[in-house]
């Protein structure tokens, strides 16, 4: 499967003028190594990606939107830890 994605991402590299491969998901993330190591352009593996971004995330302390998303009014950890040991 690394040798096809390889031979499409260098299609797109000749055809299409792409100056970087992103992998479509991490069920490719096995294929990423081999296609860095034989195309002229880099290959973004999106499982890496994925866990530094939520780092950097963290580290910056941020969060998501409190106006989209509020707190809720009341908190009911009692019932949802409830229904996780039943």
């Amino acid at each position: 499967m690394a040798e096809r994605l390889t031979a499409e991402a260098q299609k797109a590299i000749a055809n299409d003028g792409a100056d970087v491969i992103l992998l479509g998901s991490t069920t490719m993330h096995e294929a990423g190594d081999h296609m860095s190591r034989h195309l002229p352009a880099p290959v973004i593996n999106p499982g890496p990606v994925a866990i530094k971004l939520a780092e950097a995330i963290v580290q910056l302390g941020l969060s998501h939107s409190k106006v989209a998303f509020p707190s809720p009014l009341t908190l009911q950890d009692k019932k949802f830890f409830s229904l996780v040991s039943a």
